[in-house]
C-alpha cells in the first residue's frame, strides 16, 4: 500500500502519521461531508487528480503498490469517487457499467463485519476480499444511497438503465446502533467516549497527528474556492436556457471549479500545446485594421468572418473532461461529450484537443435563447500540435475531427436517449469563414441572419500559423467602423458594397447617387460626393 486517500469528514479515527512513518506510503485527505451529500466538484477533481498522479508515478518506477480509499463504511463516498475515477479515465464513459462494477467489487455480506475500505489498482476498482465460491453471497450492494446515484447520473447525463436500481439498505445498516453520521464536534464528545478525553491513546494521537484538520481554518467539508460547491454542482443552465428562467448572457460563469493542483496541470498542458512558456493566457489576439496596415490584405490570401460580441474562451478536450479557459487563465470544468472520429480512434473521447473560439448567446425569433461555442481555430488534436499548420488546415480539422463525430454521436443519442445533450451548458459549432473575394456577399447575406450582436469583421490569413499573443497579420475591423457602414442598413438588411481606396472605405449608399468616404482612423464621414462611381469593385 503506497497511498491512502481518506474521504471522512474528520481526522479523529486514526493518526495518519502511522501510514507515513516508514516513508513508503503517502496520506491524502479529501474531506467529504457524507451523509446525504455526495462529494462536491472540487473534491472529485482532486481525487481523480491524486489517483492519476499516483498511477503515473507508479508506472515510471515499475511499482505494484496500491491505493487504499476509505470513508466511514466504504460504500457511498468511496463508491462515488471510484465511479467518478472510472468515468473520467477510461476510453469511453459507461456509467451504468461502472456503478455495477463497483457494486460487484464492494459486496456486502450482512453476517460479516464491514471493513469500510476499498483500493484502486490500475484502472479498475479492486475486488477486496472476495468470499469463497461455496458461500451464500448476497446481491451486490455498492453505492446504496439514492442521492449519490442520482448525483452521478446528473453529472454525466447518461440514461439510467432499469437494472441500475437503488439497492436496499443493508441489514447491518438497519441496526439501531449503526450510523454513518460524521463525528460530533470535540466540545460535544462525552467524556467516556472512545474518542473523548478519557482515552489517553486517542488524545495522544490527536495531539501528535501530522495531518491538519481538513480545510485548515475553514469548516470541515468546505473547499478552498470562491465557488460554493452546492451551487456549482447543480445544473443552473443548459444549452437552451437557464433553469430558473432568467435571461442568458454570453459572459455567464459556466461550469465547475477544479482542484488547484489539477488547474496548474491543465494550464501547463495548454501552454505546451500552444508552444509557450510562462503563466499568461496563450491565445491569439488580432490587431486593429487601420491605414498603416490595410495594404496587408493585398499581400496574401485571406479569409473573413464576423467578430461576435461574445466571450473569448479556449476549449480543452481531455479524457477526464472538457475545460473552459478564459482570458484570465481561469479553468472550469463543463459537462460536454466529445467523441473522437470512430474510424481512426475507435470508441473513445478526445484527449489533448484544444480549440479557440468565443461563447455567444443567440436570441432566436421564437423568443428563446441558445448558448453556443463558436470554434474558429484548432491548436491541437489528440496532442498533435497544429500551431505550425496553415489556418485552412487547422480550420478543416475542427469540422472533420471534432464537430462531425460529435454530431453523429448526438444524433444517435437523440434517438436512443442514451445521453441527454439538452442539459449540456452549450452547443459547439464551427464558425463560418468566407474567402476575401466573398466579403460583400458575406456582409450582405450572412451577417444579417445572425441572432447575436456582431462586433466587427476579422480578416484571417489563409496560410498563417497560429500565433500566440498579438497576431500581426490578423486584422480586426472594429464595430466602431461598422457603425458608419450601418447608415445604409434598411429593413434589417445591409445593402452596400465595400472597396478599398488609398486607406479609405467607399460605401455606395442605397437608393441615392451618393457615396460616403469613411476614414478608418476616426470612423467619421469626412466627405460626401454627388458623382457616381460607375464600377464599384467589392473586396
Amino acid at each position: 500500500m503506497e497511498l491512502v486517500i481518506d474521504l471522512t469528514n474528520s481526522n479523529r479515527y486514526y493518526d495518519p502519521h502511522e501510514f507515513e512513518k516508514n516513508k513508503t506510503c503517502h496520506y491524502v485527505k479529501v474531506a467529504c461531508v457524507g451523509k446525504d451529500s455526495p462529494p462536491d466538484c472540487v473534491a472529485v477533481t482532486r481525487f481523480v487528480y491524486e489517483v492519476g498522479k499516483f498511477l503515473s508515478e507508479r508506472s515510471q518506477r515499475n511499482s505494484k503498490g496500491v491505493i487504499l480509499v476509505h470513508c466511514t463504511h466504504g460504500f457511498n463516498r468511496t463508491g462515488a469517487m471510484i465511479v467518478h475515477h472510472l468515468q473520467r479515465t477510461r476510453p469511453w464513459p459507461k456509467l451504468n457499467e461502472n456503478i455495477a462494477e463497483f457494486a460487484k467489487a464492494r459486496w456486502s455480506e450482512d453476517s460479516s463485519a464491514v471493513d469500510g475500505s476499498n483500493d484502486i489498482n490500475g484502472s479498475n476498482a479492486t475486488e477486496g476480499n472476495e468470499p469463497s465460491a461455496n458461500q451464500n453471497i448476497p446481491p451486490p450492494c455498492g453505492i446504496y444511497k439514492p442521492e449519490y446515484l442520482k448525483s452521478l447520473f446528473d453529472s454525466y447525463l447518461e440514461r439510467r438503465f432499469r437494472t441500475t436500481v437503488d439497492p436496499e439498505l443493508p441489514a447491518w445498516k438497519r441496526k439501531e446502533y449503526t450510523s454513518d453520521a460524521p463525528p460530533v464536534e470535540d466540545s460535544k464528545v462525552p467524556e467516556d467516549d472512545l474518542f473523548g478525553a478519557s482515552n489517553p491513546e486517542y488524545m495522544y494521537t490527536k495531539a501528535t497527528s501530522s495531518a491538519p484538520r481538513p480545510g485548515g481554518g475553514i469548516p470541515i467539508g468546505a473547499i478552498a474556492s470562491d465557488d460554493s460547491p452546492s451551487t456549482s454542482e447543480r445544473i443552473t443552465t443548459t444549452v437552451g436556457g437557464n433553469v430558473d428562467g432568467s435571461k442568458m448572457h454570453h459572459d455567464d460563469v459556466l461550469g465547475q471549479p477544479v482542484y488547484e493542483g489539477q488547474s496548474r496541470e491543465i494550464k501547463n498542458v495548454v501552454l505546451w500545446l500552444c508552444g509557450q512558456e510562462g503563466s499568461r493566457f496563450p491565445g491569439s489576439q488580432p490587431v486593429s485594421l487601420a491605414r498603416d496596415n490595410m495594404n496587408e490584405l493585398s499581400k496574401q490570401s485571406y479569409h473573413v468572418t464576423w467578430k461576435a460580441d461574445g466571450t473569448r474562451y479556449m476549449l480543452l478536450l481531455m479524457r477526464d473532461g472538457v475545460y473552459l479557459i478564459d482570458r484570465k487563465f481561469t479553468i472550469r470544468r463543463v459537462t460536454l461529450r466529445c467523441p473522437a472520429p470512430l474510424k481512426t480512434h475507435g470508441v473513445t473521447t478526445h484527449n489533448a484537443t484544444l480549440l479557440d473560439g468565443e461563447m455567444v448567446v443567440d436570441d432566436l425569433p421564437d423568443g428563446t435563447q441558445r448558448r453556443r461555442f463558436l470554434a474558429y481555430d484548432c491548436v491541437s488534436v489528440f496532442g498533435e500540435k497544429l500551431i505550425d499548420k496553415p489556418f485552412i488546415e487547422r480550420f478543416d480539422r475542427i469540422a472533420r475531427q471534432v464537430i462531425e463525430p460529435r454530431n453523429v454521436f448526438l444524433a444517435d443519442a437523440g434517438k436512443s436517449g442514451a445521453y441527454d445533450f439538452s442539459k449540456e451548458p452549450f452547443s459547439v459549432r464551427r464558425k463560418d469563414f468566407a474567402p476575401l473575394p466573398g466579403t460583400a456577399k458575406f456582409i450582405n447575406e450572412f451577417i444579417p441572419k445572425l441572432t447575436h450582436e456582431c462586433d466587427g469583421l476579422i480578416f484571417q490569413p489563409s496560410k498563417a500559423r497560429y500565433e500566440n499573443g498579438t497576431m500581426r497579420y490578423v486584422a480586426f475591423l472594429s464595430r466602431k467602423i461598422l457603425l458608419a457602414l450601418y447608415c445604409v442598413r434598411r429593413a434589417q438588411v445591409w445593402r452596400f458594397l465595400v472597396r478599398s481606396c488609398e486607406g479609405f472605405l467607399i460605401i455606395p449608399i442605397r437608393s441615392t447617387p451618393q457615396y460616403v468616404l469613411i476614414d478608418p482612423l476616426d470612423c467619421l464621414p469626412i466627405q460626401k460626393t454627388d458623382f457616381y462611381f460607375q464600377n464599384p469593385v467589392p473586396f
